[in-house]
């Protein structure tokens, strides 16, 4: 009846609502990653300050991503 279809479109809805939390997640921890690869990047073309403000950059992403990587396998 009425109450098992509202009830399917919940379930339905709330399953859409988790794939998009996923995919938010992983689209997190991507531009993370793509971050982290230009201070890589810039860590190799430097020198000096320049090159240790970058590998503090590259050693924060890092972080970041293993925060956000348990999240998103969770999701």
């Amino acid at each position: 009846g009425g109450a098992t279809q509202n009830d399917a479109l919940l379930f339905k809805n709330e399953a859409a609502i988790r794939r998009t939390e996923a995919s938010d997640q992983w689209n997190f921890y991507q531009a993370k990653s793509s971050k982290q690869n230009l201070a890589e990047l810039g860590a190799t073309v430097t020198t000096g300050d320049q090159q240790a403000r970058y590998l503090k950059e590259v050693d924060r992403y890092k972080g970041e991503k293993e925060a956000i990587m348990p999240e998103a396998r969770k999701l």
